[in-house]
């Protein structure tokens, strides 16, 4: 006999991600940030703050900032910095968010089956965390959003908050399902059929021999490519602490606070 409560449980403990596997990256980004072809937008409560045209084309609040040769090196530099991570970040996070949900999505599916009602469920959940996700990373085309946040666990995304989150979803979409499969006695925590004990015990030990090598082999890829990205914004904050000093209208600017 075993206790429902113990057997989801065991499947809310099925390890999405690696926690071993994550890099701290202990930055702060204090401003949303917009990348486009054109311009770099740097906002400050969801209006332009700082605007980077081309390369070296510097706009605060609106006005353009004359700049001297070394001052306008500065910013292509801090520009180029900007383009090259933050897509990175992105395109990181979604994919990241992309293996936890399909990972989520199979396990339901190999639980209960296609289109079942947990199924169902798990879907309608999804469609409204994934809403959630793009108030703080989005792409579209060549444009990409980042919006202002921690990145101290940003290494752990999969194994932070995300990964808590569909855990809840998986719980909550299959506890009503799992229930129907045990005998309802005096003591509803209580499993007495053996054989729908095991077949379950067997579908969740497929469900994790299939989907930890493939999504571990993965984030041991993306986990290094978090520590570069760290690194990069850590010397990226260097040149803004250099434009702090360079240039007056840059002197409160903060957007990345390392610690």
């Amino acid at each position: 006999m075993l206790k429902i409560k113990s057997i989801l449980f065991v499947l809310a403990s099925f390890s999405i991600t690696n926690n071993a596997l994550a890099q701290q990256c202990d930055i702060n980004l204090n401003y949303g940030v917009v990348i486009n072809n054109d311009h770099i937008r740097i906002l400050d409560s969801g209006k332009t703050y700082l605007q980077i045209n081309g390369s070296q084309q510097l706009f605060v609040s609106g006005k353009e900032i004359p700049l001297s040769n070394e001052q306008a090196s500065l910013i292509s530099d801090f520009s180029s910095g900007i383009r090259t991570d933050v897509p990175k970040i992105v395109s990181i996070a979604i994919k990241g968010i992309d293996i936890s949900l399909k990972a989520g999505n199979q396990i339901i599916a190999g639980l209960t089956g296609q289109n079942s009602a947990a199924h169902q469920n798990f879907q309608k959940h999804l469609e409204e965390f994934q809403w959630s996700l793009l108030k703080r990373y989005n792409q579209s085309d060549d444009s990409f959003y980042l919006a202002p946040q921690n990145l101290k666990n940003f290494g752990e995304l999969f194994a932070g908050e995300f990964e808590q989150e569909i855990e809840n979803i998986l719980l909550e979409s299959l506890e009503p399902s799992m229930s129907t499969i045990y005998d309802a006695s005096s003591n509803s925590d209580i499993i007495n059929n053996k054989q729908d004990l095991d077949t379950l015990k067997n579908k969740i030990e497929n469900i994790n021999e299939n989907l930890g090598f493939t999504i571990t082999s993965t984030i041991k890829k993306i986990s290094s490519k978090t520590s570069i990205i760290c690194q990069n914004i850590h010397a990226l904050n260097e040149i803004e602490n250099t434009l702090n000093k360079e240039i007056v209208e840059l002197k409160q600017f903060n957007l990345i606070e390392s610690h």
